[in-house]
């Protein structure tokens, strides 16, 4: 694997059915294009940390969320040091994946972790229509969820894939990118 050039990983683990798997997320949304021409080297260096910044607030909303239905639902407590987050992210496209890994315990099955990532999500919207003042910090964290909409007349998306929770499902490995594409899968 190592000694293929990197526009030739093109490699995949493989969540199969019905048997135990760890939480994972894949995170996503559509962006515009920065808008940096003429601006020079600084101006971009700038536009890219800032969505890097953005990016990673989303994560830590979520992972606040993890935290706290592992809690409330399983009494199990998330260590971020074992949450694996991967970035393949373009100018155009936010891409982050997180391999969470619980010391002792498993999702029964991918379907099994997609209904728990379900009510995560079902709780994040419960969140925002909360209109009590005490939960003001937490409705902005659980906002962090849904990326704006890209234009007029389009809705803003949700940055948690849940689609990825089906059987066999093909999960990019590090430093692996996809046929035809150049974003690597890489550590943050």
């Amino acid at each position: 694997y190592a000694a293929l050039p990197p526009a030739e990983r093109h490699f995949y683990e493989i969540i199969r059915e019905a048997r135990p798997c760890h939480l994972y997320f894949d995170l996503e949304y559509r962006r515009r294009a920065p808008d940096v021409e003429g601006c020079g080297e600084e101006a971009a260096a700038v536009e890219q940390e800032s969505r890097r910044l953005e990016t990673d607030a989303r994560v830590d909303a979520l992972l606040e969320l993890v935290e706290v239905a592992l809690r409330e639902t399983y009494g199990l407590e998330l260590d971020r040091r074992r949450v694996m987050e991967l970035d393949s992210s373009t100018d155009t496209k936010m891409s982050r994946h997180l391999h969470v890994r619980l010391p002792g315990a498993a999702f029964r099955h991918a379907a099994h972790a997609g209904a728990f990532v379900r009510k995560l999500v079902a709780r994040a919207e419960s969140l925002q229509a909360d209109d009590d003042d005490r939960s003001a910090a937490r409705r902005s964290r659980a906002a962090l969820l849904w990326a704006p909409p890209l234009g007029a007349g389009s809705e803003r998306q949700l940055v948690v894939d849940l689609g990825v929770y089906t059987r066999n499902r093909a999960f990019r490995l590090l430093g692996s990118c996809k046929i035809g594409k150049t974003a690597r899968l890489s550590n943050t």
